[in-house]
Protein backbone atom coordinates (compact mmCIF):
# COMPACT_ATOMS: atom_id res chain seq x y z
CA UNK A 1 0.00 0.00 0.00
CA UNK A 2 1.05 3.32 -1.14
CA UNK A 3 2.52 5.90 1.91
CA UNK A 4 -0.89 8.02 2.64
CA UNK A 5 1.27 11.42 2.33
CA UNK A 6 2.83 10.48 -1.10
CA UNK A 7 -0.51 9.33 -2.34
CA UNK A 8 -2.46 12.55 -0.94
CA UNK A 9 1.04 14.46 -2.82
CA UNK A 10 0.12 12.44 -6.35
CA UNK A 11 -3.34 13.60 -6.18
CA UNK A 12 -2.89 17.35 -5.27
CA UNK A 13 -0.27 17.48 -8.13
CA UNK A 14 -2.41 15.47 -10.36
CA UNK A 15 -5.26 18.07 -9.49
CA UNK A 16 -3.04 21.13 -9.80
CA UNK A 17 -1.66 20.05 -13.77
CA UNK A 18 -5.26 19.24 -14.60
CA UNK A 19 -6.36 23.52 -13.48
CA UNK A 20 -3.42 24.32 -15.52
CA UNK A 21 -4.23 27.53 -17.54
CA UNK A 22 -1.10 26.54 -20.16
CA UNK A 23 -3.22 23.24 -20.85
CA UNK A 24 -6.33 23.97 -20.08
CA UNK A 25 -7.06 27.73 -22.29
CA UNK A 26 -5.95 26.48 -25.56
CA UNK A 27 -8.31 23.58 -26.52
CA UNK A 28 -11.32 26.12 -25.43
CA UNK A 29 -10.28 29.43 -27.60
CA UNK A 30 -11.46 29.98 -31.40
CA UNK A 31 -9.16 30.20 -33.80
CA UNK A 32 -7.36 32.99 -33.73
CA UNK A 33 -8.10 36.48 -34.63
CA UNK A 34 -6.35 39.48 -36.13
CA UNK A 35 -6.85 41.61 -33.44
CA UNK A 36 -8.22 40.56 -29.44
CA UNK A 37 -8.75 42.48 -26.11
CA UNK A 38 -8.32 40.58 -23.25
CA UNK A 39 -10.18 41.84 -20.03
CA UNK A 40 -9.64 39.18 -16.65
CA UNK A 41 -9.79 39.41 -12.52
CA UNK A 42 -9.25 36.57 -10.46
CA UNK A 43 -5.96 34.72 -8.94
CA UNK A 44 -6.02 32.99 -12.38
CA UNK A 45 -6.35 35.91 -14.66
CA UNK A 46 -2.62 36.27 -15.40
CA UNK A 47 -1.71 32.56 -16.03
CA UNK A 48 -4.89 32.52 -18.60
CA UNK A 49 -3.65 35.95 -20.42
CA UNK A 50 -0.36 34.37 -20.98
CA UNK A 51 -2.13 30.79 -22.07
CA UNK A 52 -3.87 33.31 -24.56
CA UNK A 53 -0.60 35.21 -25.62
CA UNK A 54 1.12 31.75 -26.38
CA UNK A 55 -1.84 30.20 -27.73
CA UNK A 56 -2.32 33.44 -30.56
CA UNK A 57 1.11 34.60 -31.04
CA UNK A 58 0.82 36.50 -34.34
CA UNK A 59 -2.83 37.94 -32.73
CA UNK A 60 -2.64 41.25 -32.12
CA UNK A 61 -3.24 41.15 -28.62
CA UNK A 62 -4.02 43.83 -25.88
CA UNK A 63 -5.75 43.86 -22.49
CA UNK A 64 -5.49 44.72 -19.11
CA UNK A 65 -6.10 41.94 -15.72
CA UNK A 66 -6.46 42.39 -12.52
CA UNK A 67 -4.80 39.55 -9.66
CA UNK A 68 -4.17 39.16 -6.23
CA UNK A 69 -0.51 39.57 -5.12
CA UNK A 70 1.82 36.43 -4.93
CA UNK A 71 -0.46 35.27 -8.71
CA UNK A 72 1.33 37.39 -11.30
CA UNK A 73 2.40 35.81 -14.62
CA UNK A 74 4.88 37.66 -16.61
CA UNK A 75 2.79 38.73 -19.86
CA UNK A 76 4.26 40.76 -23.17
CA UNK A 77 0.80 42.55 -24.38
CA UNK A 78 -1.68 41.69 -21.43
CA UNK A 79 -0.72 44.33 -18.41
CA UNK A 80 -1.22 42.25 -14.93
CA UNK A 81 -2.39 44.75 -12.36
CA UNK A 82 -1.77 43.37 -8.89
CA UNK A 83 -4.37 43.98 -5.95
CA UNK A 84 -4.74 43.14 -2.64
CA UNK A 85 -7.71 40.96 -2.15
CA UNK A 86 -10.49 40.24 -0.98
CA UNK A 87 -10.75 44.05 -0.12
CA UNK A 88 -8.28 46.02 -2.34
CA UNK A 89 -6.27 48.95 -0.86
CA UNK A 90 -6.18 52.57 -2.54
CA UNK A 91 -3.88 52.04 -5.13
CA UNK A 92 -4.65 49.27 -6.80
CA UNK A 93 -8.59 50.51 -6.10
CA UNK A 94 -7.99 53.68 -8.00
CA UNK A 95 -9.85 55.88 -5.19
CA UNK A 96 -13.22 53.35 -5.59
CA UNK A 97 -13.67 54.31 -9.34
CA UNK A 98 -12.45 51.53 -11.34
CA UNK A 99 -15.55 50.86 -12.79
CA UNK A 100 -15.70 54.05 -14.12
CA UNK A 101 -12.33 54.17 -15.42
CA UNK A 102 -13.26 51.63 -17.79
CA UNK A 103 -16.30 53.31 -19.28
CA UNK A 104 -13.49 56.21 -20.37
CA UNK A 105 -12.05 55.80 -23.68
CA UNK A 106 -8.95 53.53 -23.79
CA UNK A 107 -8.56 51.95 -20.66
CA UNK A 108 -6.91 53.12 -17.28
CA UNK A 109 -4.40 51.22 -14.96
CA UNK A 110 -4.09 51.53 -11.27
CA UNK A 111 -0.83 53.22 -10.06
CA UNK A 112 0.90 53.98 -7.04
CA UNK A 113 -0.12 57.59 -8.00
CA UNK A 114 -3.63 56.94 -8.46
CA UNK A 115 -5.53 56.46 -11.75
CA UNK A 116 -3.27 56.83 -14.91
CA UNK A 117 -4.40 57.02 -18.04
CA UNK A 118 -3.26 54.23 -21.01
CA UNK A 119 -3.04 54.30 -24.73
CA UNK A 120 -6.53 53.46 -25.86
CA UNK A 121 -6.67 49.32 -26.92
CA UNK A 122 -8.44 49.34 -30.11
CA UNK A 123 -8.43 51.39 -33.01
CA UNK A 124 -12.35 52.53 -33.77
Amino acid sequence: MPDPKELLRQLADAAIRAADPSVRVPPILPEPPKKAIVLGAGKASAAMARAIETAWPDTDLKGVVVTRYGYEVACDRVEIVLAAHPVPEQPASCGGVPGEALKQPGFRRCGAQGLEAMQPIADG
